[in-house]
């Protein structure tokens, strides 16, 4: 099983206060910020004219997850699984692809109630650029959306089954980390019925550690609240996270070391089965002894 969409190409945020949004990303990263001919704010960070778009909303939170599939090839068979589907969908007008900087585009409602899109053929303004601003960005890697219990098991349903994006593993039916590249996981879905929390984090891989570590320090001499170093214990990524300004509870993570999975016919999916002061353990693993004496005693 194999999906045509092959990666997280952007994410359009709401924010309350668009231009405190990308005086955050500006500071904190040095990453450069356009305003579009509608009033929304780009950021740039590598190649492509931008991987974020912020839009005002007085309700803060994911306006859209924008994934790219490879080819108009690949363009049509994902509108022909959502025939199939059943799942009905918009096809961009030819302003609305140019306001997203892609040649096409599609957009659904997923069973959460979150805005999807998927694209192909986005914009390249920097061809020979890998990264710009203070870190070395490898990629847009991952969201992380909040859904509620109801919702849970048909979205996870919507995109393992239909959109084919592969299960890593799982947390007591509760926690899903879906992929669909070689990294660990490109969406993971979280139970939670917290209200206003419906989006929880997007992040950006980095080359090296000492890109996670430039962040904590900027961080910190900007006064601006930090929650890490940590490491996770099932994707391996050593990160932060900061809170963005205009977002709610809305956070941005950097990460480093995520694992790859290069070998999807023989990847086991499991679903870990324990809760509380175990699962706070295995979430941060620097912080759980007894998680790592396990692993010690195993070898």
């Amino acid at each position: 099983m194999s999906s045509t969409i092959k990666k997280l190409a952007y994410v359009h945020l709401n924010s309350k206060n668009p231009q405190e949004t990308a005086l955050f990303f500006e500071d904190l990263f040095d990453w450069e910020t356009t305003e579009g001919e509608n009033g929304q704010i780009y950021v740039a960070v590598d190649k492509y004219h931008h991987r974020i778009t912020i839009y005002q909303n007085d309700e803060p939170g994911l306006r859209a997850a924008g994934w790219q599939v490879l080819n108009k090839r690949d363009f049509l068979k994902t509108q022909k699984v959502l025939d199939e589907a059943g799942v009905s969908y918009h096809v961009g007008t030819e302003a609305e692809c140019e306001e997203r900087k892609v040649r096409e585009f599609i957009s659904f409602i997923d069973p959460s109630g979150n805005t999807a899109e998927v694209c192909y053929a986005p914009y390249v303004t920097r061809p020979n650029c890998q990264s710009i601003g203070s870190l070395d960005i490898l990629d847009l890697l991952h969201v992380t959306l909040s859904v509620t219990a109801a919702e849970f098991k048909a979205n996870l349903q919507f995109y393992e089954e239909v959109l084919e994006f592969n299960v890593s593993d799982l947390f007591n039916k509760r926690i899903a980390f879906t992929r669909c590249s070689q990294n660990h996981h490109n969406l993971a879905m979280v139970t939670s019925e917290e209200p206003g929390r419906r989006f929880r984090h997007f992040m950006f891989e980095v080359r090296t550690f000492d890109d996670v570590m430039k962040t904590l320090m900027k961080a910190k001499k900007l006064n601006i609240p930090v929650e890490g170093p940590s490491k996770h214990g099932n994707c391996q990524t050593v990160h932060v996270y900061m809170p963005i300004p205009g977002m709610g509870k809305g956070l941005i993570e950097i990460g480093w070391n995520h694992k790859k999975i290069l070998d999807d016919e023989n990847w086991e999916v499991v679903c870990y089965d324990f809760e509380g002061e175990k699962l706070a353990e295995f979430i941060d693993v620097w912080k759980a002894p007894e998680v790592q004496k396990e692993k010690i005693s195993s070898k």
